[in-house]
Parts: structure tokens; C-alpha cells; sequence
């Protein structure tokens, strides 16, 4: 949570200040921001988000070699996360979306970053056939 002394910091300058060891240099600390592994309230924390009392920074780390937030991968290679299926059906899957991979791609990327949505065809069964729509 952030304390009262980070109220109104920019969000690079809140994680240098709470984490010197690991963001010795604001330039360090905004790269992290830009790369996207730094969330704040549960979302994407950007160089220009203000920290308020009350707010929870999160770092994300790297925890699958060459997978992060941002990272474009192979759309051969497998999901590095497992999707826990609740409830599936013909007409409906019920997923357990992992925190971390976008559940779709982002706008403008031009080229392929993995994300749950085309992930989905590898975890659950096409519907049957015979199915009447």
C-alpha cells in the first residue's frame, strides 16, 4: 500500500523510493513501467500515473524464460500458464483467467503477443458436430 510520504508521486519515483535495490535510478524504474510490469491497483501502471494514500503497487516478474507482459512470442510455442476450465459445454466455457497475460491482443501491436483469447483453442474441446444452432 502506499503511505502518506508517496502521496502525488508519479508512479516511477513511488517505486524507486519503496524499492531502492531493486530501481536504483528513476530511469530504471520507468523502464519497468514502459515493459508493463509494474501494476498498480491491479492495472497496468503507467510513467504518468500519480500514486495516492491507499493505493497497492504491484511488481510483476519474469517467472517463464523470454515471457513477459509485452513480450511477443511464437504462436507455436505452448500457453506458458495453465487455464483452469470450471465449466464447459457446447454453448459455454468457464475459464480461470490466470493475472498476468492479456485476455486479448492489444490494438496496433502488429504482431502476435500471447494472450488467453487464442490461447483457449488449446484447452477446451470444439463443440460436437452434430450441434443444431
Amino acid at each position: 500500500n502506499v503511505e502518506n510520504e508517496l502521496d502525488g508521486l508519479k508512479l516511477p519515483e513511488a517505486i524507486h523510493k519503496l524499492n531502492p535495490s531493486e530501481f536504483p535510478t528513476l530511469s530504471r524504474s520507468r523502464k519497468a513501467c514502459r515493459k508493463g510490469y509494474v501494476l498498480l491497483n491491479g492495472s497496468t501502471g503507467r510513467c504518468i500515473h500519480k500514486v495516492q494514500n491507499g493505493d497497492i503497487i504491484t511488481l510483476q516478474e519474469r517467472c517463464i524464460a523470454n515471457y513477459g507482459p509485452n513480450v511477443k512470442v511464437n504462436p507455436q510455442l505452448p500457453f506458458p500458464y495453465e487455464i483452469k476450465i470450471l465449466y464447459e459445454c457446447d454453448d459455454l466455457a468457464l475459464v480461470f483467467k490466470p493475472e498476468g497475460p492479456p485476455t486479448t491482443t492489444p490494438g496496433g501491436t502488429g504482431s502476435y503477443v500471447v494472450n488467453v483469447k487464442t490461447a483457449l483453442t488449446s484447452f477446451i474441446t470444439p463443440p460436437s458436430p452434430d450441434r443444431a444452432c
